[in-house]
């Protein structure tokens, strides 16, 4: 277990992975290598592996699937998620928190984690959430929820 945890850890923090933090007044625009685009907003950091975003197909020669379309999320940010080239659970674009993770396939959407608490809101696609790795919810356009202490309530 020990073993395993470190090297999630060091995945996350290698020097191949990307992280940005912006400043309380500032925000940033961030294109990802598979097209989707982050607004990370002020206070906030986003980090990334930006090579583990495609890989080389065996089967498809030298067309690029999506590997493992993932962010990790401290703050706030707005998404305008890429639609993946090939389907499947594997390019699911995914936005962790440490108490929610965010699955979407050519979509738009918010989230905001601050404190224990993360917010999603919605504004056009499909978003599955799921807290403790199973599925919670699945979101419509315009929905918006509020996970906090493990719980998931709706929010207007």
């Amino acid at each position: 277990i020990v073993l395993l945890i470190g090297w999630a850890v060091y995945r996350q923090c290698s020097p191949g992975s990307s992280r940005i933090i912006t400043t309380a007044t500032q925000s940033r625009r961030i294109s990802l290598p598979d097209g989707s685009v982050v607004n990370l907003l002020p206070h906030s950091c986003l980090r990334y592996t930006p090579q583990e975003f495609f890989r080389k197909s065996a089967t498809e020669g030298s067309s690029t699937v999506g590997l493992t379309r993932a962010v990790w999320l401290e703050g706030s940010a707005d998404f305008e998620v890429a639609s993946a080239r090939a389907g499947g659970a594997a390019n699911l674009f995914r936005v962790h928190t440490d108490n929610l993770t965010a699955e979407a396939t050519g979509t738009r959407f918010h989230v905001s984690h601050e404190q224990g608490e993360t917010r999603v809101l919605l504004r056009d696609g499909e978003l599955d959430l799921l807290v403790g790795h199973r599925q919670v919810r699945h979101l419509l356009p315009g929905e918006s929820v509020l996970v906090a202490s493990g719980e998931l309530q709706a929010t207007k």
